[in-house]
C-alpha cells in the first residue's frame, strides 16, 4: 500500500516581509516521521518542522532574498511525497538577513612550535545541522580542523609544521540531504585570512674557562648565546661535574678547585618561541698540584 503526503502553498508570488498559507493533505498515518523543508532562493534552509506540525502560515523575511524558494517533505519509504514552489519578490536588502561567518586568528605571524587559537563568530539562517571547518594550506600542506558543534564554542589550536604564508580558512556549512549522494555538507558562508609561521633562528653556545688551573684556584666560567654572530639575551643552563646552575647570557659562574683531578663543563639552551636551542659539550679543566719551591742555600752577599 502506498500513501501520500502534499505539502503546497497558496501564492504563487509574494512579497519580502509578507506571509505564506500552507495547506498539507496525507493519508499517512505517521507523519511525524517525514520532515518538511522551506528552502530560499539560495538554497538556504530557512524552517524546517514535523510533518505533523507544519504551520498554516509562515512570514517570509523582509530581507528575502527574491526568486524561486521551495517547500518540500521529505523522501520516506511507501509515501508518494510532493512539494511546491512559489516567487519571492520585494526584497529590502540582499545582504542582510544572511548566513556569515568572519575567522579570526590569535596573532598575525608565530614562529614554529608555536600555537595559535582560530575561533570565528558567525551567524546562521537556517535550522538545519552545522559545523565550522577551518582549513590551512601552505602549497601542498593542508590541515584541516572541524568544530562539530559551533553554538559551545568555535575555538581550535592549530600549530604549523612549517614556515611560510599560510592561507586559513573558515567555512560554516549546513548539513544537507540529496537523493542522489544521501547526506552531505553544504558551504553557507566563508571567510579567509593568512597567518605568517617564521623559522626559528639558529644559536651557538660559547663557553670560556681555563683548561688548566691549581688546587686552591679561583676558576672563572662564561657563558654566552650567541645569534647572527652577536651576543643575545637567553637563560643558559651551565654543568659542572654533577652540579647545575642558571646563568644569564653573559655572565660568569665562579668556583674554587678544591682538589686535584679534573672538572667537567657543559652547558645547555633550551631555546624560545624564536630561537633554536643548542647545546655546548665543553670540556675538562685538569686541576694540578700547585709546585713547591724549596730552598737549600742562599748565598751571602759579599
Amino acid at each position: 500500500m502506498t500513501y501520500y503526503y502534499h505539502v503546497s502553498v497558496e501564492e504563487d508570488t509574494v512579497s519580502a516581509g509578507n506571509k505564506i498559507h500552507i495547506l498539507v493533505s496525507t493519508d499517512y498515518p505517521n507523519p511525524s516521521f517525514i520532515t518538511v523543508r522551506l528552502r530560499d532562493s539560495a538554497g538556504q534552509t530557512r524552517a524546517s518542522w514535523p510533518g505533523d506540525s507544519v504551520p498554516s502560515t509562515y512570514t517570509i523575511p523582509s530581507s528575502g532574498p527574491d526568486g524561486t524558494w521551495i517547500i518540500s517533505p521529505s523522501l520516506t519509504s511507501r509515501v508518494d511525497t510532493k512539494g511546491d514552489s512559489f516567487s519571492v519578490t520585494g526584497s529590502k536588502s540582499q545582504t542582510q538577513d544572511q548566513s556569515w561567518i568572519r575567522l579570526r586568528i590569535g596573532a598575525s605571524k608565530i614562529y614554529i612550535g608555536q600555537t595559535v587559537t582560530l575561533s570565528s563568530k558567525y551567524k546562521y539562517v537556517g535550522t538545519e545541522k552545522i559545523r565550522i571547518r577551518y582549513l590551512a594550506k601552505l602549497g601542498s600542506k593542508r590541515v584541516e580542523l572541524l568544530v562539530n558543534n559551533p553554538r559551545y564554542g568555535t575555538s581550535k589550536e592549530f600549530k604549523p609544521t612549517s614556515p611560510g604564508i599560510w592561507i586559513v580558512k573558515a567555512y560554516l556549512e549546513e548539513k544537507r540531504w540529496s537523493p542522489i549522494n544521501g547526506y552531505y555538507w553544504s558551504t553557507m558562508a566563508v571567510d579567509t585570512k593568512e597567518l605568517t609561521v617564521k623559522a626559528r633562528m639558529k644559536t651557538r653556545l660559547l663557553l670560556e674557562f681555563p683548561r688548566k688551573v691549581h688546587v686552591g684556584d679561583t676558576v672563572t666560567i662564561t657563558a654566552r648565546l650567541i645569534c647572527n654572530n652577536s651576543q643575545i639575551p637567553g637563560k643558559i643552563r651551565l654543568f659542572v661535574d654533577q652540579a647545575g646552575y642558571s646563568l644569564d647570557s653573559g655572565e660568569t659562574l665562579t668556583i674554587k678547585a678544591k682538589s686535584t683531578g679534573t672538572i667537567d663543563i657543559s652547558a645547555r639552551y633550551d631555546g624560545d618561541e624564536a630561537h633554536e636551542p643548542s647545546q655546548n659539550g665543553g670540556g675538562l679543566i685538569e686541576v694540578w698540584t700547585k709546585p713547591r719551591i724549596e730552598v737549600d742555600w742562599v748565598k751571602p752577599k759579599g
